[in-house]
């Protein structure tokens, strides 16, 4: 239970509901882009899809909405730090897309 003056917020349910909602329809989205043959942009379409369900469980699950400054400093540089990570990814596929 939050305690007054902890920076944390009770959510009703159905937040986290139709977040979860939203998440099985991503990964049913994530399911069937990854049937349909886009060339080289299946990556680049499939990290979209991670990405989003990712913030939503950052934002959400992990309560990322009601954190302090330092919180939210170390999350947005770890996605500093992946994101070269994510750039060589992409254009290793659309290399191959190029060829």
């Amino acid at each position: 239970m939050a305690t007054p003056g902890s920076g944390h917020s009770m959510q009703p349910y159905w937040i986290y509901n139709a977040v979860w909602i939203a998440l099985v329809v991503f990964t049913v989205v994530t399911v069937a882009a990854a049937r349909i043959n886009l060339g080289g942009w299946n990556v680049p379409l499939a990290l979209a899809i991670a990405s989003t369900k990712a913030v939503l469980v950052g934002l959400f699950f992990m309560h990322l909405r009601f954190e302090g400054r330092w919180v939210w400093g170390f999350a947005v540089f770890s996605i500093f730090l992946l994101l070269p990570v994510i750039a060589v990814t992409v254009m290793d596929a659309l290399h191959g897309l190029v060829r």
